[in-house]
Formats: structure tokens, C-alpha cells, sequence
């Protein structure tokens, strides 16, 4: 017994000598050229981690069908979630009315821009926020956050200038608004139908950079003004979904104690980020007092946001999302806050006792 004990941990041992020579081997021949699919298969592998199954998708005929085709059905998949056709025709006409009648403009105004929220951002927030970023797979640009962390003093100034050059104008590069999307395939669904897959988008770790930047002002401007209503939680620092879980459990025994009736609603918000009203968030932050540039850049940064499905390193064409704010976006959840804000007082209209958790 002790011989098999013996044999068993100088396998493991030779196993993990091999393992480390191997990986030492692979990155001694890493270089800018190597696949980013090559390096991460090569890690899980090296950790057990099976490969992950690509889609096998069929068409109408019951065929199969390429990468390139199995990316279109994706693809299209993906944007329809974001399409005016998951909208109620009611809505759908005001829509389209009230954004043909009402445009929203830039904010050009000099006084606005004077604001502490719309001056050039400084060195000491690019650093601020860099020092908080992860290791996260790359956008078009293959740049990482490692990158980042690691150039000279005068490459910092150079993107702290092209940030400030976007600031100003109110225009992001369109590279910034495309995203390639990855079909991660959902717990036990039909790997056949392209309903069964969540995309994961890989958009530009530049942008996501200024993202975060951006998304400092806005949260300060929100604080400062007492914009979110209280009782949201969600996406705010200091706080948790549990806040409502122990509200709800409070209510609930206090309701037990005096013997009375304790009537809960719950709203699930179908395609929540996927189908929110670009205009109506654009308006939303007018009247609440977001404006000059960083008015700009949310609203350039929503305009013109498209995808294309990669499957297999074969892409599919672009699609374009005509709603909703982007996945995977740093400053998507804080724009979903302000989306969502007038709801606790829409709740309130209907009877005066009604408590918001």
C-alpha cells in the first residue's frame, strides 16, 4: 500500500515538472503574433478545463452550415433582442413620433462646460482608475489593461490627450462602439438553437478606461444632486440587493405581528438593458441637470452601437442595436439607475401606503 502511495506522488510530481516545463516552453515563444484562443485553451488545458463547445447551429433545411453562417444566426439573434419589434405598437408609435417631433441636441453650452463634472479630466483620475482595473480579454484593438499599466510616463500623456480630445469633442472613435460578441452557450439548453446562447462582448479596453473615468463624474454628479432615489440599490457602492431582501423580511413580520395582510410584487423587467429607450434616457438626463459634455459623450457613446459574433475566429457581418445600452459596458449600469429612477414615484401615484424595496 505504501509502494502505490509511493508511485502515486512521484507521478503527481513528474506530472506538475511537465506541466511547468511545458508552460515555461509556450511562453518563452509567445510574441504579439500568438492568438489570444491559442494562449487561453493552452492555460485551461493546462488546469483541466475542458475546451468549450462551439454552436451547432442548423439552418431552415436542416443543414449544417458554416462558422460564417452559424456568426450570422448569432448575430442576428442578438440584435433582434434590442429591435423596435419587441416593442408594444402603442409605445412603438409614440416612439417614433416623439423622436421625429422633440430631437435631442449636443450640449454646447460654454457655462455648462465651465462645470467641475465637464473640465478635461487630469492624470490623477486616469491613474485613479487604472489602478482598479483587471486583467479582461481585449476589444478590436487587442490592447489590455496590462498595457496600460505598464507605459512610460509620456505614453500616459499621450492617451490622457486623446481622452481629452474625445471629452471635447463629444465623439467616440467607432471602433469604441463595436463589439465582437462570444456565444457562451446557457446550463443545459438546446446547443441547436441560437436562443440558447449569451453573448459576451468584447468591446475596447480604451474606452472601458474613459468608460470608468466618465462614470466617476456621473455618479459624483448624481450623489451631489440626491438624483437615485433611495431606495435603489442595485449598482451603488455601500449597497446590495440584500438591503431589499432585509426590508421585505422586516415588512413581512412586522405584518405578521399586528395580524394583517402583507401583499408583495415583484417586477421582472424583461431584456432590461436591451430594449431601454435611448431617447428617453437622453431626456431623463436633461431634466436632471447631466449636461454640456458629459451629456455629450452618453449620447454619442449610445448612437451607432453594432456587433459581430465570432464562432471558430470566423466573424459574422456587422448588425447594428438600434435600443438599449451596451452589455458588459462599464457606465451601461448607472445609466440604467437613471432610466429606472422615476419608477418609485410612479409607484407612489397609485396609492399613498405602497413601500418601495
Amino acid at each position: 500500500m505504501n509502494y502505490i502511495k509511493l508511485q502515486s506522488r512521484s507521478l503527481n510530481v513528474s506530472q506538475i515538472r511537465q506541466k511547468t516545463d511545458y508552460w515555461q516552453n509556450f511562453c518563452d515563444k509567445l510574441n504579439y503574433k500568438t492568438n489570444v484562443k491559442t494562449v487561453w485553451n493552452t492555460v485551461k488545458g493546462l488546469k483541466g478545463a475542458k475546451s468549450s463547445t462551439l454552436p451547432t447551429l442548423i439552418n431552415d433545411t436542416k443543414q449544417a452550415v458554416s462558422n460564417v453562417d452559424k456568426a450570422n444566426m448569432l448575430a442576428g439573434t442578438f440584435a433582434e433582442a434590442s429591435s423596435d419589434n419587441n416593442l408594444d405598437p402603442k409605445f412603438r408609435t409614440h416612439k417614433l413620433k416623439t423622436e421625429i417631433e422633440n430631437p435631442i441636441n449636443r450640449d454646447d453650452d460654454e457655462q455648462h462646460n465651465r462645470s467641475k463634472f465637464n473640465i478635461p479630466f487630469n492624470k490623477n483620475e486616469l491613474y485613479k482608475v487604472l489602478k482598479t482595473k483587471k486583467t479582461t480579454a481585449p476589444g478590436d484593438d487587442r490592447i489590455t489593461y496590462e498595457m496600460f499599466k505598464h507605459m512610460p510616463e509620456s505614453m500616459i500623456d499621450i492617451m490622457l490627450q486623446l481622452i481629452n480630445k474625445v471629452w471635447v469633442t463629444g465623439q467616440l472613435p467607432h471602433s469604441w462602439k463595436h463589439a465582437n460578441v462570444i456565444p457562451i452557450l446557457k446550463p443545459n439548453k438546446n446547443k441547436s438553437d441560437p436562443k440558447s446562447y449569451r453573448p459576451i462582448s468584447l468591446t475596447s479596453n480604451f474606452c472601458k478606461l474613459m468608460e470608468s473615468m466618465v462614470n466617476v463624474r456621473l455618479k459624483h454628479l448624481l450623489t451631489e444632486k440626491n438624483i437615485i432615489n433611495e431606495t435603489q440599490s442595485g449598482f451603488r457602492e455601500g449597497r446590495s440587493t440584500l438591503d431589499h431582501l432585509l426590508r421585505l423580511e422586516t415588512d413581512i413580520k412586522k405584518a405578521k405581528v399586528r395580524k394583517q395582510f402583507l401583499l408583495a410584487i415583484f417586477l421582472d423587467i424583461e431584456k432590461a438593458f436591451d430594449l431601454v429607450w435611448r431617447f428617453g434616457l437622453l431626456k431623463k438626463c436633461k431634466d436632471y441637470g447631466i449636461n454640456g459634455r458629459l451629456f455629450n459623450f452618453i449620447k454619442d457613446f449610445l448612437q451607432d452601437r453594432k456587433i459581430q459574433v465570432k464562432v471558430n475566429q470566423e466573424s459574422s457581418d456587422e448588425y447594428d442595436l438600434n435600443n438599449g445600452i451596451p452589455q458588459g459596458s462599464v457606465i451601461s449600469p448607472t445609466l440604467f439607475n437613471i432610466m429606472i429612477n422615476d419608477l418609485v414615484g410612479l409607484a407612489k401615484k397609485t396609492r399613498s401606503n405602497v413601500t418601495i424595496c
